[in-house]
Protein backbone atom coordinates (compact mmCIF):
# COMPACT_ATOMS: atom_id res chain seq x y z
CA UNK A 1 0.00 0.00 0.00
CA UNK A 2 1.24 3.48 -0.81
CA UNK A 3 0.85 6.48 1.46
CA UNK A 4 -1.38 8.23 -1.06
CA UNK A 5 -4.75 7.15 0.43
CA UNK A 6 -3.82 8.53 3.84
CA UNK A 7 -2.37 11.63 2.17
CA UNK A 8 -5.85 12.21 0.76
CA UNK A 9 -7.21 11.66 4.28
CA UNK A 10 -4.76 14.21 5.69
CA UNK A 11 -5.79 16.68 2.98
CA UNK A 12 -9.42 16.15 3.96
CA UNK A 13 -8.62 16.97 7.59
CA UNK A 14 -6.86 20.18 6.59
CA UNK A 15 -9.73 21.19 4.30
CA UNK A 16 -12.40 20.59 6.94
CA UNK A 17 -10.38 22.26 9.71
CA UNK A 18 -9.93 25.39 7.61
CA UNK A 19 -13.71 25.83 7.30
CA UNK A 20 -14.19 27.74 10.52
CA UNK A 21 -17.94 27.25 10.92
CA UNK A 22 -18.15 23.63 9.75
CA UNK A 23 -19.24 21.15 12.43
CA UNK A 24 -16.89 18.15 12.53
CA UNK A 25 -17.82 14.55 13.29
CA UNK A 26 -14.91 12.17 13.98
CA UNK A 27 -15.91 8.49 13.90
CA UNK A 28 -13.82 5.43 14.62
CA UNK A 29 -13.02 2.77 17.19
CA UNK A 30 -9.73 4.25 18.35
CA UNK A 31 -10.31 6.74 21.19
CA UNK A 32 -6.71 8.01 20.99
CA UNK A 33 -6.98 8.57 17.24
CA UNK A 34 -10.22 10.49 17.69
CA UNK A 35 -8.62 12.63 20.38
CA UNK A 36 -5.54 13.19 18.20
CA UNK A 37 -7.64 14.52 15.33
CA UNK A 38 -9.43 17.08 17.48
CA UNK A 39 -6.23 19.14 17.71
CA UNK A 40 -5.71 19.79 13.98
CA UNK A 41 -9.42 20.52 13.58
CA UNK A 42 -8.91 23.39 16.02
CA UNK A 43 -5.27 24.27 15.42
CA UNK A 44 -5.73 24.66 11.65
CA UNK A 45 -8.84 26.81 12.01
CA UNK A 46 -8.59 30.47 10.89
CA UNK A 47 -8.00 31.60 14.49
CA UNK A 48 -11.09 32.34 16.50
CA UNK A 49 -12.04 28.72 17.28
CA UNK A 50 -8.84 27.46 18.86
CA UNK A 51 -10.10 27.42 22.46
CA UNK A 52 -12.13 24.34 23.34
CA UNK A 53 -14.45 22.94 25.98
CA UNK A 54 -14.89 19.14 26.15
CA UNK A 55 -17.99 17.37 27.40
CA UNK A 56 -18.46 13.60 27.63
CA UNK A 57 -22.03 12.72 26.68
CA UNK A 58 -21.65 9.14 27.93
CA UNK A 59 -20.92 10.01 31.55
CA UNK A 60 -23.59 12.59 32.40
CA UNK A 61 -27.28 11.83 33.03
CA UNK A 62 -29.75 13.87 30.98
CA UNK A 63 -30.73 16.45 33.69
CA UNK A 64 -27.10 17.21 34.53
CA UNK A 65 -26.07 17.36 30.87
CA UNK A 66 -28.92 19.80 30.23
CA UNK A 67 -27.70 22.06 33.05
CA UNK A 68 -24.08 21.83 31.92
CA UNK A 69 -24.95 22.79 28.35
CA UNK A 70 -27.54 25.51 28.82
CA UNK A 71 -26.94 26.88 32.31
CA UNK A 72 -29.70 28.20 34.53
CA UNK A 73 -31.06 31.32 36.18
CA UNK A 74 -31.24 31.97 39.90
CA UNK A 75 -34.24 30.17 41.37
CA UNK A 76 -34.68 27.77 38.43
CA UNK A 77 -34.66 24.94 41.01
CA UNK A 78 -34.19 24.84 44.79
CA UNK A 79 -30.40 24.54 44.68
CA UNK A 80 -29.99 27.33 42.12
CA UNK A 81 -29.01 30.07 44.55
CA UNK A 82 -27.14 31.91 41.81
CA UNK A 83 -27.29 32.03 38.02
CA UNK A 84 -24.77 30.00 36.05
CA UNK A 85 -23.77 30.13 32.39
CA UNK A 86 -23.71 26.81 30.54
CA UNK A 87 -20.92 25.53 28.33
CA UNK A 88 -22.66 26.68 25.14
CA UNK A 89 -22.68 30.22 26.48
CA UNK A 90 -19.28 30.33 28.15
CA UNK A 91 -17.56 28.74 25.14
CA UNK A 92 -19.00 31.21 22.65
CA UNK A 93 -16.52 32.06 19.87
CA UNK A 94 -14.69 28.83 20.67
CA UNK A 95 -15.16 25.11 20.07
CA UNK A 96 -17.13 22.55 22.05
CA UNK A 97 -16.07 18.91 21.78
CA UNK A 98 -18.88 16.42 22.36
CA UNK A 99 -17.30 13.05 23.07
CA UNK A 100 -19.61 10.13 22.22
CA UNK A 101 -22.38 12.29 20.74
CA UNK A 102 -24.50 9.17 20.22
CA UNK A 103 -25.03 8.91 23.98
CA UNK A 104 -26.70 12.29 24.19
CA UNK A 105 -30.48 11.88 24.79
CA UNK A 106 -32.54 12.66 21.70
CA UNK A 107 -34.48 15.46 23.42
CA UNK A 108 -31.22 17.22 24.23
CA UNK A 109 -29.98 16.66 20.68
CA UNK A 110 -33.03 18.56 19.39
CA UNK A 111 -32.45 21.33 21.89
CA UNK A 112 -28.77 21.49 20.96
CA UNK A 113 -29.57 21.62 17.24
CA UNK A 114 -31.93 24.55 17.80
CA UNK A 115 -29.34 26.45 19.83
CA UNK A 116 -26.52 25.89 17.33
CA UNK A 117 -28.52 26.69 14.20
CA UNK A 118 -30.33 29.70 15.68
CA UNK A 119 -27.16 30.89 17.45
CA UNK A 120 -29.07 31.53 20.62
CA UNK A 121 -30.36 29.85 23.78
CA UNK A 122 -32.32 30.39 26.96
CA UNK A 123 -30.92 29.32 30.27
CA UNK A 124 -33.07 26.83 32.16
CA UNK A 125 -35.77 28.76 33.97
CA UNK A 126 -35.08 31.95 32.02
CA UNK A 127 -36.76 33.92 29.24
CA UNK A 128 -33.86 35.94 27.88
CA UNK A 129 -32.47 34.83 24.52
CA UNK A 130 -28.67 34.74 24.82
CA UNK A 131 -26.63 34.85 21.60
CA UNK A 132 -23.99 32.15 21.10
CA UNK A 133 -21.48 31.38 18.36
CA UNK A 134 -19.69 28.05 18.73
CA UNK A 135 -18.11 25.47 16.51
CA UNK A 136 -19.00 21.87 17.25
CA UNK A 137 -16.67 18.88 17.11
CA UNK A 138 -18.23 15.54 17.98
CA UNK A 139 -16.83 12.02 18.27
CA UNK A 140 -18.44 8.62 18.04
CA UNK A 141 -17.23 5.04 18.06
CA UNK A 142 -20.04 4.11 15.65
CA UNK A 143 -19.49 4.62 11.88
CA UNK A 144 -21.13 7.82 10.70
CA UNK A 145 -23.57 6.09 8.35
CA UNK A 146 -24.97 4.00 11.20
CA UNK A 147 -25.48 6.76 13.75
CA UNK A 148 -28.87 7.76 12.37
CA UNK A 149 -29.74 4.25 11.19
CA UNK A 150 -29.30 2.86 14.71
CA UNK A 151 -31.13 5.77 16.33
CA UNK A 152 -28.06 7.14 18.15
CA UNK A 153 -28.21 10.54 16.48
CA UNK A 154 -31.25 12.40 15.15
CA UNK A 155 -31.25 13.42 11.50
CA UNK A 156 -31.16 17.13 12.35
CA UNK A 157 -27.93 16.76 14.32
CA UNK A 158 -26.32 14.55 11.68
CA UNK A 159 -27.18 17.10 8.99
CA UNK A 160 -24.90 19.63 10.74
CA UNK A 161 -21.92 17.33 10.12
CA UNK A 162 -22.51 16.37 6.48
CA UNK A 163 -19.64 18.51 5.22
CA UNK A 164 -17.31 17.61 8.07
CA UNK A 165 -17.36 13.84 8.59
CA UNK A 166 -13.97 12.22 9.27
CA UNK A 167 -13.86 8.42 9.41
CA UNK A 168 -10.80 7.23 11.34
CA UNK A 169 -9.27 4.15 9.76
CA UNK A 170 -7.40 1.50 11.71
CA UNK A 171 -3.64 2.06 11.33
CA UNK A 172 -2.74 -1.42 12.56
CA UNK A 173 -0.33 -2.85 10.01
CA UNK A 174 -0.21 0.41 8.01
CA UNK A 175 2.91 2.11 9.37
CA UNK A 176 3.49 4.02 6.13
CA UNK A 177 0.31 6.01 6.73
CA UNK A 178 1.29 7.35 10.17
CA UNK A 179 3.60 10.15 9.02
CA UNK A 180 1.11 11.77 6.56
CA UNK A 181 -1.54 11.72 9.27
CA UNK A 182 0.88 13.01 11.91
CA UNK A 183 1.79 15.97 9.72
CA UNK A 184 -1.76 17.31 10.11
CA UNK A 185 -1.12 17.88 13.81
CA UNK A 186 -0.23 21.49 14.74
CA UNK A 187 3.50 21.87 15.33
CA UNK A 188 4.39 18.37 14.14
CA UNK A 189 5.10 19.02 10.47
CA UNK A 190 8.62 20.28 11.07
CA UNK A 191 9.69 17.30 13.15
CA UNK A 192 7.77 14.43 11.56
CA UNK A 193 10.33 14.06 8.77
CA UNK A 194 13.37 13.52 10.97
CA UNK A 195 14.77 10.01 11.37
CA UNK A 196 14.52 10.13 15.16
CA UNK A 197 10.86 11.13 15.07
CA UNK A 198 10.05 8.51 12.46
CA UNK A 199 11.59 5.83 14.68
CA UNK A 200 9.23 6.85 17.48
CA UNK A 201 6.11 7.22 15.33
CA UNK A 202 6.78 4.06 13.32
CA UNK A 203 8.33 1.41 15.57
CA UNK A 204 8.78 -2.14 14.34
CA UNK A 205 5.44 -3.09 15.81
CA UNK A 206 2.63 -0.52 15.84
Amino acid sequence: MTARPQRNFADTIRRIAAMDDTAVLICGRGALARAWLQRPCMGLAPGRRTSSRPINCATLPEPLLDLELFGYVKGAFPAATAAKAGILESASHGTIVFDEIGWMPRNLQRKLHTAITSKGLRRIGGNENIPIDVRVIATAITPAAKLVEQGNVIEEIYSMFRSGVIEVKDLQGRKEDIIPLGETHPGSKKVAKTDSTRSVLMPNKF
